[in-house]
């Protein structure tokens, strides 16, 4: 297996040149063969001559080959724009998402009596009353009878054989075969058609990888992998009493837990979850405290309102209580609401219940949560989402939003820049407010080492920021980070402004990793090396998306 992977990955330079040697600008060299072709029909109306025949045929040849070409890699692009575009909040998802909608719509149905039904509640009842009809009654199974069974058709003992053989050459070839060539491919970036054109190059390795893994149970990361997420955490002995507890409930009951909707966390478990949240933000550790540059109520406002819009669970938690509150003093049909009305309520509202001291502590405390619907205004449904809402506030939105969270940016770029408009940035002008330092800039020697003069007023800062003008064509020069951010405004269309709002904050992210370089390691800062990088990060987040060379277009 790890010679096919590795013989895989030796080819795919000769297959990019390939590609590029044959297929680079296929939809213009159709066009060109279309413009020969029409060029060539009109000479044969005045000279049908075999020579011209001959050479319209081979032209129409070589034109649907090319299309055929054309179409097909318009097919894999169709793939790969839905695996770049397909999981963020693109255009191209909302369109699937409106498609997968009608399809999946039923504008209409048959009940049982073969009435055409149109409205969505009675669509829904239709629906309910047919599968309780056939699933939701209970009846008593009889035992099996092995003579009956033995009447009727069974599996002959060589049948029987052929259902545990082990799995052979041609099955391996078989059902690879029968996978259509267009389907997506795997990690490796090779589809079934590559594999089917090329089988008796590549077909006995692949049926030895394919046999190795039935025989051993062992495959390769890189033919199939899942992605390894880093979630800051802390040590589970706190709560390894209970997890015990509900293991030998599950090994004894035979039923299975759902830990995200049984888990109660108490108000002190979500606040040391809230630190380890923190704390891992500004890279803080238990030997290494830092002092967090945002305070961490300004961190869980929404990116529109200068926030990182992280949830508050202590406000995520009141709002969840009072949605409990709602659903008991509206009612709600459910065990659990009427058991807290027969126990406690008892046919009185909640809103005018006075708690008892031998009360459970747990419905106390929920008792305690209708003082947060002061003021809020009600409608006829409580959601959580507006409950966080009205905890939280509304404050009005920033005027660098746009330009900080652009979807194209890179997330660390996007981080400084965050920093930046919200003047957080421990710049020198501002440690100095609280330790005695010399202030001087330390790329150029020369000003105060301010948010504005590192960013834009700096010589090397300058120099950069032209670099990058003149390779994307727009001036992103400036005086100021306001000024600076303004030059957003200057494209001329959507593509354009993220562009350069993508190349501004890389500009911001690597003059600040040069300045930290130099105070820090006395690492030199050169402009050609810093431009250098700009480009590579930018190229590579966005290369894809647009032409960086036609930004002012």
């Amino acid at each position: 297996m790890h010679q096919l992977v590795c013989k895989l990955k030796d080819l795919k330079p000769d297959l990019r040149r390939l590609n590029k040697d044959k297929f680079s600008h296929i939809y213009q060299q159709c066009n060109l063969l279309r413009e020969q072709l029409f060029q060539i029909q009109e000479a044969i109306k005045g000279n049908a001559g075999s020579e011209l025949i001959t050479k319209e045929l081979e032209t129409i040849k070589e034109l649907n080959w090319r299309l055929k070409a054309a179409r097909l890699m318009k097919l894999q692009q169709v793939k790969q724009e839905w695996v770049q575009e397909g999981d963020t909040d693109s255009r191209l998802f909302h369109a699937w998402v409106k498609k997968r909608r009608l399809k999946n719509h039923i504008s209409f149905i048959h009940n049982s009596s073969g009435q055409v039904v149109e409205k969505k509640s009675e669509i829904a009842q239709v629906v309910v009353d047919y599968f309780q009809k056939m699933i939701g009654v209970t009846e008593w199974t009889k035992d099996i009878q092995n003579n009956i069974i033995g009447e009727g058709r069974v599996l002959s003992v060589e049948q029987q054989i052929q259902l545990i053989a082990p799995i052979s050459a041609e099955d391996v070839k078989k059902h690879l075969f029968d996978i259509p060539p267009c389907k997506s491919p795997g990690p490796d970036g090779f589809n079934s058609g590559f594999f089917k054109h090329q089988w008796h190059l590549v077909g006995d390795l692949v049926t030895k990888a394919v046999l190795e893994f039935f025989k051993d149970g062992v495959t390769l990361q890189q033919i199939n992998h899942t992605n390894i997420w880093l979630i800051p955490k802390a040590e589970p002995q706190s709560i390894e009493c209970i997890l015990d507890s509900l293991k030998e409930f599950k090994e004894t009951t035979g039923l299975m837990l759902n830990y995200d909707k049984i888990f109660l966390l108490p108000d002190n478990v979500m606040k040391k979850i809230m630190a380890l949240c923190r704390n891992f933000l500004w890279s803080s550790t238990p030997d290494y405290k830092k002092c967090p540059l945002v305070s961490w109520d300004e961190v869980c406002l929404p990116k529109q309102e200068g926030g990182l819009g992280l949830k508050n669970l202590l406000k995520w938690n009141q709002a969840c209580l009072m949605k409990l509150l709602w659903d008991i003093a509206n009612k709600k049909d459910t065990i659990w609401v009427k058991w807290i009305h027969n126990k406690y309520l008892k046919g009185s509202s909640v809103w005018d219940y006075t708690t008892k001291p031998d009360d459970c502590y747990y419905w106390k405390k929920l008792v305690q949560t209708r003082c947060l619907f002061m003021g809020m205004n009600m409608t006829s449904c409580y959601t959580v989402k507006e409950g966080y809402n009205w905890l939280v506030g509304s404050n009005p939105k920033v005027e660098w939003f746009d330009m900080v969270w652009n979807k194209w940016s890179i997330p660390k770029h996007c981080f400084i820049t965050w920093l930046i408009w919200r003047g957080r940035l421990l710049t020198k002008d501002r440690l100095s407010r609280f330790i005695n330092l010399d202030t001087t800039c330390g790329l150029c020697n020369n000003g105060v080492e301010s948010v504005d003069h590192l960013f834009c007023s700096c010589a090397l800062a300058r120099l950069i920021l032209e670099n990058i003008s003149q390779w994307i064509h727009v001036d992103i020069a400036a005086g100021s980070i306001r000024e600076l951010g303004s030059r957003v405004g200057k494209g001329k269309n959507r593509k354009s402004r993220r562009t350069i709002a993508t190349c501004i904050a890389a500009s911001c992210y690597f003059i600040w990793k040069a300045r930290n370089g130099k105070l820090h390691n006395n690492r030199e800062a050169a402009k050609e090396h810093i431009v250098q990088g700009i480009k590579a990060a930018v190229t590579m987040a966005i290369g894809h998306k647009v032409n960086i060379n036609s930004v002012a277009l």
